[in-house]
């Protein structure tokens, strides 16, 4: 009889090894190393204490306009600066377009910057959304003193109103030497959906032994 001829075989063997690459078998022990590794630098990156290189305070007479801030230096080349704008918002917005200006007054880049606070009470019970903090991270490639252009407009509602009414003062903070922690976390996330997946495979694989077995024993108890 050909090979050809024999029955095609179905389901899981009771002693039928598994297939498994020795890769796949060994993976989850380094996945879950790395994992946790992983999550270990990304609560360190998240609690780690940076420099300040500049603490300034911007009032809405000054961003109704065009302000240029005091100075703050980077003193690495390609460092990662972090600035962190705060503003005592209360059902109230402050929306701010920031230039960052070398010393030679040359825009070197540009972000934008929202503060967001409103709250109340409905039937459903107390409720609140938004932030009074936001923050964004960039990159200078060289070192040296830098300032920012700041312009930006405040209101109550949708629609921009009297910035010197609405308008909150504004705290800038700028960081240097910032490591961001969510690519550190996203690694780990993704080694420990590895080691799920392979686990998974293998309680699979084990099911579908046990289920061969199991039905081999129902017929036998139909005899």
């Amino acid at each position: 009889m050909a090979e050809s001829d024999l029955p095609r075989a179905v389901g899981v063997a009771a002693n039928q090894p598994s297939n498994a690459s020795r890769f796949r078998r060994q993976s989850p022990w380094a996945l879950g190393v790395f994992a946790v590794a992983f999550a270990i630098l990304g609560v360190w990156a998240a609690g780690r204490r940076c420099d300040c290189t500049g603490d300034m305070t911007v009032a809405p007479a000054q961003y109704q306009g065009e302000f240029l801030t005091a100075p703050f230096t980077v003193h690495e080349a390609g460092a990662l600066c972090k600035a962190v704008f705060e503003a005592d918002v209360d059902n109230s917005w402050v929306y701010l377009d920031v230039a960052v200006v070398n010393a030679e007054e040359e825009v070197v880049l540009d972000f934008s910057s929202q503060m967001s606070y409103y709250h109340g009470s409905d039937s459903d019970g107390s409720w609140s959304e938004g932030s009074r903090k936001d923050a964004a991270v960039f990159k200078l490639a060289k070192p040296g003193a830098y300032r920012f252009l700041v312009t930006g407009q405040a209101g109550t509602g949708n629609a921009a109103g009297d910035t010197l009414r609405a308008g909150r003062p504004v705290r800038i903070r700028v960081f240097e030497g910032v490591v961001l922690a969510r690519y550190f976390l996203v690694a780990a996330c993704l080694c420990a959906a590895l080691v799920a997946l392979e686990i998974f495979r293998r309680a699979k694989f084990e099911a579908a032994r046990w289920a061969d077995v199991t039905d081999d024993d129902d017929d036998d108890d139909d005899w």
